[in-house]
């Protein structure tokens, strides 16, 4: 059964899921849907946040997952932006080469 705190990391995995359509929206072409989206994870990410510190409702996993989600969130819309030519490749490679750093260094 879910509890109430169980809604931060379903929110979180709201997230994940919405990164293939969005990377997917982005390819076609289809950017205010892609917006839409990007806009609900965002909203997701704030609330998932919001409850978890409000309520203390924290848990290891989300600790794993929320960062996860935000990750693979930007790496595939700047991949997919990269590859319409919408933002030049170096771009891309400049942002997953910080993110790397930045989960090895977590690591």
């Amino acid at each position: 059964m879910i509890q109430k705190s169980d809604i931060p990391n379903l929110l979180t995995v709201l997230r994940i899921i919405l990164v293939f359509p969005t990377g997917w929206c982005i390819m076609q072409g289809w950017f205010y849907w892609a917006l839409g989206l990007f806009f609900v994870a965002g909203v997701s990410d704030l609330a998932d946040g919001y409850l978890a510190r409000t309520y203390n409702w924290v848990s290891e996993l989300g600790g794993i997952l929320d960062p996860m989600a935000d990750k693979v969130l930007m790496t595939v819309s700047y991949f997919a932006m990269a590859w319409q030519e919408l933002i030049p490749w170096w771009l891309f490679f400049i942002v997953v080469g910080r993110d790397l750093i930045i989960v090895v260094g977590a690591l």
